[in-house]
């Protein structure tokens, strides 16, 4: 029988498991990574929920898939075709979903053929307890699980945790906040938070491994804990940098050994690496994507070639703020293709953006639109080596920064990327990461 694939999606994780040497103490994600291939160098496509969890799930990137935004602000996937669930339910597999997918807002569009867990809607309701709706699902995954099948399936779990609104800690003492923010009391509380919720989802990612372990799948099940972006503090989510990019990606397979892969890789190249995995092959339309499958779980097939450089872009979150990326296997190249200063909606409401705003001035409208980090010396890339370095590196980086926006049809070569007809999406001047919320519709201010 064809292998069953379990993937599990954490939100807003980061590299901040202690797999990675992070300061969340996650043991059942450690315990796992001693039987799997642990990836170092993992980025995803955008600082987004959605648009970076569409580009995992159809190998195509934002611009080219629709998912330019959040879903439930009106930026939907438009390419369900290519959906994971829907080619996986096309090929004879059962295909369930447990949790978050953020691509759709009715998951039932994406080609999933079961739901099980707790109501999915429960997430836009600001009353419900989520750390008890992680559980919920996770005991739901596990119960499937235990059930034998006659036929393959792929289980999509999505949990909740880290996201905001955090865990309340019980730590007496307050912990070291996030790289590059202020060690003030606040900021320590919303740090010691999140670190309580990065344990509940460590507990619940171990209920669902354990249940796994226990099953008769164990041996022909390929497992992918994955995230979807940076860490919801200032300088994290929503920026093009290796703190909102950088994420953990931990794969077990039937026939792979334990290793750690510090090969240059993007959340894009799961697509084919899944479907090579199990046999599927790869979608032939005309849509040009450069995801490829990943050579240290692919290496006998040909395209699986090591990256030398991985791409990003966000578009939208709450606000417009057009930005595209690449990185390379020691710098990264950002080029901002927006005229205003930093936008404080697309930073999550938290104490630590009250402190941070406060303290650290924002980004000036007339900094240069591009920039050139040294991602060895600077983890939240804040120091611009341009002047540093020679021509030639600088080149090479907008060259392919260049090339792969043509490739792709980038939108943004002929002007601001579009908003959907009813999108809320918040103007540039707006505070709130709530503002989209209470706005019928909008569109970006021109870029220049």
């Amino acid at each position: 029988m064809s292998p069953n694939v379990l993937w599990i999606i954490a939100h807003d994780s980061g590299r901040e498991s202690s797999v990675y040497g992070g300061s969340a103490i996650t043991p059942a994600l450690k315990a796992f990574a001693t039987t799997a291939v642990v990836f170092t160098n993992a980025f995803a496509v955008a600082p987004s929920c959605s648009p970076s969890r569409s580009a995992m799930m159809t190998g195509l990137y934002p611009h080219q898939s629709g998912s330019t935004g959040l879903a439930h602000l009106g930026f939907e996937l438009q390419r369900t075709d290519r959906h994971l669930a829907a080619r996986f339910a096309a090929a004879g597999y059962r295909t369930v979903l447990c949790g978050i997918q953020h691509e759709v807002e009715d998951h039932r569009t994406l080609g999933y053929s079961r739901y099980i867990g707790a109501d999915p809607e429960a997430t836009f309701d600001p009353d419900a307890d989520l750390l008890a709706w992680d559980a919920t699902n996770a005991k739901a995954c596990a119960q499937f699980l235990a059930t034998p099948s006659d036929e393959p399936w792929l289980l999509s779990l999505g949990l909740f945790a880290p996201h905001r609104p955090f865990a309340d800690a019980e730590e007496r003492e307050l912990p070291e906040p996030p790289y590059g923010l202020p060690p003030t009391q606040d900021v320590r509380t919303d740090a010691a938070n999140f670190r309580a919720s990065m344990r509940w989802m460590d507990r619940q990612v171990g209920t669902v491994l354990e249940a796994l372990d226990r099953s008769s799948a164990a041996g022909n099940t390929i497992v992918i804990v994955s995230t979807d972006h940076g860490i919801d503090f200032p300088r994290y989510k929503a920026t093009l940098s290796d703190g909102g990019l950088a994420t953990m990606l931990i794969v077990r397979t039937p026939t792979t050994q334990p290793a750690v892969c510090h090969d240059l890789v993007s959340l894009i190249d799961l697509y084919p690496t899944v479907h090579h995995l199990v046999g599927l092959a790869e979608p032939a339309d005309a849509d040009r994507s450069d995801a490829r499958p990943i050579a240290a779980l692919c290496p006998e097939v040909p395209s699986a070639t090591k990256r030398q450089f991985a791409f990003s872009e966000i578009n939208y979150h709450v606000a417009y703020e057009p930005v595209r990326s690449v990185r390379g296997v020691r710098f990264r190249y950002v080029r901002r293709y927006h005229s205003h200063a930093q936008v404080p909606s697309n930073i999550g409401d938290s104490a630590s953006k009250e402190r941070y705003l406060a303290t650290s001035p924002p980004v000036a409208p007339d900094a240069p639109r591009a920039a050139l980090y040294d991602c060895y010396y600077d983890r939240l890339n804040a120091v611009d080596v341009t002047a540093a370095v020679d021509d030639t590196t600088l080149g090479a980086h907008a060259d392919q920064l260049d090339r792969w926006m043509a490739a792709t049809d980038d939108p943004l070569l002929v002007g601001p990327v579009p908003a959907p007809p009813h999108a809320a999406v918040a103007p540039p001047e707006a505070y709130s990461s709530r503002s989209a919320d209470r706005i019928g519709s909008g569109g970006p201010e021109e870029a220049s």
